[in-house]
Protein backbone atom coordinates (compact mmCIF):
# COMPACT_ATOMS: atom_id res chain seq x y z
CA UNK A 1 0.00 0.00 0.00
CA UNK A 2 2.30 2.58 -1.07
CA UNK A 3 1.37 5.46 -2.60
CA UNK A 4 -1.53 7.71 -1.35
CA UNK A 5 -3.69 7.51 -4.35
CA UNK A 6 -3.49 2.90 -3.91
CA UNK A 7 -4.26 4.03 -0.06
CA UNK A 8 -7.23 6.34 -1.02
CA UNK A 9 -8.44 3.74 -3.06
CA UNK A 10 -8.59 0.69 -0.59
CA UNK A 11 -10.19 3.06 1.62
CA UNK A 12 -13.05 3.95 -0.71
CA UNK A 13 -13.20 -0.09 -1.49
CA UNK A 14 -13.50 -0.43 2.34
CA UNK A 15 -16.19 2.12 2.54
CA UNK A 16 -18.44 0.76 -0.59
CA UNK A 17 -18.15 -2.65 1.20
CA UNK A 18 -18.78 -1.31 4.67
CA UNK A 19 -22.55 0.57 3.42
CA UNK A 20 -23.06 -2.31 1.92
CA UNK A 21 -23.54 -4.45 4.85
CA UNK A 22 -25.13 -1.74 6.55
CA UNK A 23 -27.40 -1.79 3.74
CA UNK A 24 -27.05 1.76 2.54
CA UNK A 25 -28.06 2.79 -0.42
CA UNK A 26 -27.94 5.76 -2.58
CA UNK A 27 -30.53 7.98 -1.71
CA UNK A 28 -29.94 7.81 2.15
CA UNK A 29 -26.55 10.07 1.97
CA UNK A 30 -23.54 8.94 4.92
CA UNK A 31 -20.18 11.30 4.62
CA UNK A 32 -17.89 9.05 2.89
CA UNK A 33 -14.91 10.14 4.43
CA UNK A 34 -16.60 11.39 7.95
CA UNK A 35 -16.14 9.04 10.74
CA UNK A 36 -20.01 8.51 11.05
CA UNK A 37 -20.21 5.61 9.14
CA UNK A 38 -16.95 3.46 10.65
CA UNK A 39 -18.55 4.48 13.99
CA UNK A 40 -21.44 2.81 12.84
CA UNK A 41 -19.59 -0.11 11.88
CA UNK A 42 -16.91 0.08 14.54
CA UNK A 43 -14.27 0.14 12.55
CA UNK A 44 -11.46 1.94 11.45
CA UNK A 45 -10.17 2.93 7.58
CA UNK A 46 -8.30 -0.09 6.09
CA UNK A 47 -5.13 1.84 5.81
CA UNK A 48 -4.70 2.30 9.15
CA UNK A 49 -5.31 -1.51 9.86
CA UNK A 50 -2.54 -1.89 7.44
CA UNK A 51 -0.14 0.51 8.32
CA UNK A 52 -0.75 -0.97 12.40
CA UNK A 53 0.50 -4.48 10.26
CA UNK A 54 3.35 -3.08 8.84
CA UNK A 55 4.49 -1.88 12.25
CA UNK A 56 3.81 -4.84 14.03
CA UNK A 57 5.67 -7.41 11.47
CA UNK A 58 8.98 -4.59 11.54
CA UNK A 59 8.93 -5.05 15.26
CA UNK A 60 8.64 -8.99 14.92
CA UNK A 61 11.69 -8.85 12.49
CA UNK A 62 13.69 -6.91 14.43
CA UNK A 63 13.51 -8.99 17.70
CA UNK A 64 14.45 -11.76 15.49
CA UNK A 65 18.00 -13.09 15.38
CA UNK A 66 20.24 -11.70 13.34
CA UNK A 67 20.53 -14.72 10.72
CA UNK A 68 17.08 -14.56 9.13
CA UNK A 69 16.68 -13.80 5.86
CA UNK A 70 14.41 -10.48 6.94
CA UNK A 71 17.27 -9.11 8.95
CA UNK A 72 19.93 -10.00 6.08
CA UNK A 73 18.14 -8.27 3.52
CA UNK A 74 17.63 -5.27 6.06
CA UNK A 75 21.54 -5.33 6.62
CA UNK A 76 21.95 -5.79 2.97
CA UNK A 77 19.63 -3.12 2.28
CA UNK A 78 21.43 -0.63 4.49
CA UNK A 79 25.15 -1.35 3.56
CA UNK A 80 24.56 -1.78 -0.01
CA UNK A 81 27.77 -0.47 -1.73
CA UNK A 82 27.19 -1.30 -5.11
CA UNK A 83 26.04 1.32 -7.75
CA UNK A 84 22.24 1.45 -8.24
CA UNK A 85 20.88 -0.16 -10.81
CA UNK A 86 18.91 2.10 -13.24
CA UNK A 87 15.07 2.59 -13.23
CA UNK A 88 12.74 3.17 -10.75
CA UNK A 89 14.03 2.55 -6.88
CA UNK A 90 12.63 -0.76 -5.48
CA UNK A 91 10.15 -0.07 -2.91
CA UNK A 92 11.52 -2.04 0.61
CA UNK A 93 10.39 -2.00 3.78
CA UNK A 94 12.41 0.51 4.97
CA UNK A 95 11.46 3.00 2.33
CA UNK A 96 7.92 2.36 2.95
CA UNK A 97 8.45 2.91 6.94
CA UNK A 98 9.61 6.27 5.97
CA UNK A 99 6.99 7.23 4.14
CA UNK A 100 4.68 5.99 6.79
CA UNK A 101 6.24 8.22 9.37
CA UNK A 102 5.74 11.30 7.16
CA UNK A 103 1.99 10.41 7.21
CA UNK A 104 1.51 10.06 10.23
Amino acid sequence: MGTDQNRRRKDSFHRKQLRRVLGIRYPIKISNRSKSLYKKCEHTPISLEVLQARWRLFGHVLRREPSISANKAMTFYFHDNAKRARGRPITALPMTLNNDLKIL
